[in-house]
């Protein structure tokens, strides 16, 4: 099981155990209590982008990627691809930081926008920073 199904099925099971129980098993799963609840803020953050674009009612379709497939291939996939009503299709890449600025390793930048257009796509990035949203096109 990958380390994100992992946080996945212990989010699931996370608001029936007090602390204790919970870092009883994160160290089952073998895995830290922190870097848990850290990605979890994550998944949730994409979680509330996703509701955003579904409120905006723009959206034709949106396709998440699971980053379990995605980690095992060892691919830089998107989070999502997007099809607006006006048929316009992008890839788009969702993050989040509580600190002052957001920053991507040139690499690992390259290599997102290269796996979007493979597809003939463009790669957008959503990105909160401190819970304020924003969205970059990939220049």
């Amino acid at each position: 099981m990958s380390d994100f199904n992992k946080i996945l099925a212990f989010q699931q099971m996370m608001p029936y155990l007090n602390k204790e129980q919970q870092e009883n098993l994160a160290n089952v799963l073998g895995m830290d209590l922190q870097e848990i609840e850290r990605r979890l803020v994550g998944k949730n953050k994409e979680d509330e982008f996703i509701l955003i674009l579904l409120f905006m009612e723009v959206c034709k379709s949106i396709t998440a990627f699971d980053e379990g497939v995605s980690q095992l291939l060892k691919t830089a996939t998107s989070d999502l691809l997007v099809e607006l009503k006006n048929s316009k299709k992008f890839m788009l890449e969702i993050k989040h930081t509580d600190k002052e600025k957001y920053s991507i390793s040139a690499g690992n930048l390259q290599k997102r926008i290269d796996y979007a257009h493979k597809y003939g796509l463009e790669l957008y990035f959503a990105i909160s920073i401190k819970g304020y949203w924003m969205l970059f096109d990939e220049v």
